[in-house]
């Protein structure tokens, strides 16, 4: 059955706003609490799938498949959405995502210089690390504390490249589009899955819009954020321009393709 829509994204990309948007338009409101229960972070649940200790986070990937099996029976003849982060392609466990379970995928991408900036934040760790490994064709995600939640997400370029050439039905979103014309995006995502929002579009953006999902973050929390820093921080677009940091190494690894997006 494939009955599986991805939601895939380059880390600090906007997957968990995309996230948010299909929450709000089907439940009527946003619980970030609940977020991770509807649209589950595929890494995770693959992870439940080992009884030994890992000691190897790449390891990970001999359970994508019996993961996708598992999530896709459990839905049965319903689709269901999951989020992840790994690059797509050919790997020696098999093929992710899995060809006969995948029925779409929607692709947010984001300027990498920005991108940066947030994963130092996010990982709090010093910007130069950042730009280092958003560059890495080897990049890995993962928690020290956990081996088991692996993520294989390669260089920036890499992982839209591998996603673009994926033979399912596909939407892109590119994230400053998001934030200079959100209720077209969001129109665009709801349309590609067959979802009539609940309430009107105007409702739906004002629910889901950075300002009021930092608010609830800063009152319920949120279970994705990582230690003390705040997963919705700013959100902001170019906030690459105000910083001091040299964004050249990315500009020059990255300029074909941040030239074919627009960035360059």
């Amino acid at each position: 059955m494939k009955n599986i829509i991805w939601v895939a994204s380059y880390p600090k990309s906007g997957n968990t706003w995309v996230r948010s948007v299909l929450y709000a338009a089907i439940h009527g409101e946003v619980e970030l609490s609940h977020l991770g229960s509807f649209i589950p972070n595929f890494s995770v649940y693959a992870a439940h799938l080992i009884k030994k200790k890992v000691t190897n986070p790449g390891d990970i990937r001999f359970k994508w498949s019996a993961a996708q099996s598992q999530l896709s029976k459990e839905a049965g003849d319903k689709h269901i959405f999951l989020k992840t982060h790994n690059i797509a392609g050919a790997f020696d466990c098999g093929h992710f995502p899995d060809k006969s379970l995948t029925n779409s995928f929607i692709y947010i991408y984001r300027d990498p210089r920005d991108i940066a900036i947030s994963y130092s934040h996010h990982f709090d760790q010093p910007i130069d690390v950042s730009i280092k490994q958003v560059m890495d064709t080897k990049n890995m995600n993962f928690m020290p504390e956990d081996l088991s939640r692996g993520e294989f997400i390669s260089s920036w370029d890499n992982h839209i490249k591998s996603w673009s050439q994926m033979p399912f039905r596909k939407l892109f979103v590119k994230y400053e589009n998001m934030i200079a014309n959100p209720e077209t995006e969001i129109m665009r995502i709801l349309n590609f899955c067959s979802v009539a929002p609940h309430g009107n579009y105007q409702q739906l953006m004002q629910q889901t819009n950075f300002t009021t999902l930092q608010k609830q973050e800063n009152k319920t929390g949120f279970p994705e954020a990582i230690g003390r820093t705040a997963f919705f921080r700013k959100g902001e677009v170019g906030q690459w321009k105000e910083s001091k940091t040299d964004f050249s190494p990315l500009e020059t690894t990255f300029k074909d393709v941040m030239t074919q997006l627009g960035y360059l």
